[in-house]
């Protein structure tokens, strides 16, 4: 089934484990609440992901990075306020055994902030959410709903509608010892 972004069946689908289809600021995403176990195993297992690939987690502000224990230096802090919200996946330490569903062992995970109002007002109703490019690994980018819905029919819990952003990967970095290089060119610019 096909819903709005703002749809509360979806918020709730997220929210207890479901795993869906929805548009990001960049590109369709497949999607799990990042606090979600099972979900983010949905997200592997259907994308056919190698799992020693973490996803990129979203979020709503630079102060839900704290519920991933992850800690600011203030050369980090200001990259984040310089270029989020923004199409720039920013990879920080995160070592907390808790969160090694999402890290896989690499001890580090990418966060975005979005550039779109909607969905940071999603954000702030479902939580952060684990997020991968809604295509097979290896495949093409998914651009519409309806090639998202040839790939996943319906192995996924929901669909939303909508537009993404540039219909190219975001920009990913890393910070470390203060200092940023960029992983992956992409739609992000970097300020």
């Amino acid at each position: 089934m096909i819903f709005e972004l703002d749809n509360p069946t979806v918020v709730s689908c997220i929210k207890n484990g479901g795993c869906g289809i929805m548009p990001t600021d960049t590109v369709f995403g497949i999607v799990a609440g990042a606090f979600s176990k099972d979900g983010v195993e949905k997200i592997f297992k259907l994308k056919k992901r190698d799992s020693g690939k973490p996803p990129v987690i979203l979020v709503s502000a630079i102060a839900d990075l704290k519920d991933f224990k992850v800690q600011l230096d203030k050369g980090t802090n200001d990259f984040l306020k310089n270029n989020w919200p923004g199409e720039v996946s920013v990879i920080m330490p995160c070592i907390s055994k808790e969160f090694y569903y999402l890290h896989r062992g690499k001890n580090s995970l990418a966060f975005r902030m979005p550039d779109s109002k909607p969905l940071i007002s999603f954000l702030k109703k479902t939580g952060p959410i684990a997020t991968s490019s809604a295509n097979l690994q290896g495949k093409a980018i998914v651009t519409t709903i309806t090639q998202a819905q040839k790939i996943f029919q319906e192995k996924v819990d929901f669909y939303v509608n909508g537009k993404t952003g540039k219909a190219q990967a975001s920009t990913i970095v890393q910070i470390k010892d203060g200092k940023v290089s960029v992983i992956r060119k992409g739609s992000g610019k970097i300020k």
